[in-house]
């Protein structure tokens, strides 16, 4: 499911959607199974910017403890009828990757 909101004249998307996937910090430490989310998505017809958060796991995101890491990606959305919303473009996008190439769904 997916539903939008607007504050302050940005669209924020809330998606109930998630990766698994093993992550190496920015300081070296690897993480099995961390919990990751695109956690911002802004951009046009012609590009989408989309802000990954990995966290240890999804308690650790919902209690509001810090991101292990943080990515930022670009790809270009497809907008043909019947397409995926932004969002779930977003994830696919990120499983074309080799970093996530064997990340596993989360759908809540």
């Amino acid at each position: 499911m997916t539903a939008a909101i607007i504050l302050r004249g940005t669209l924020y998307w809330l998606v109930k959607m998630a990766l698994l996937n093993n992550v190496k910090t920015n300081s070296g430490i690897e993480v099995p199974n961390a919990y990751m989310h695109i956690s911002f998505l802004r951009g046009d017809k012609k590009m989408i910017q989309i802000n990954v958060h990995w966290h240890k796991d999804k308690k650790a995101k919902n209690d509001g403890t810090s991101f292990l890491k943080q990515s930022n990606y670009v790809f270009i959305p497809d907008l043909e009828d019947g397409a995926p919303n932004f969002i779930k473009q977003g994830y696919d996008y990120l499983k074309t990757l080799d970093e996530y190439k064997d990340a596993i769904d989360i759908k809540e």
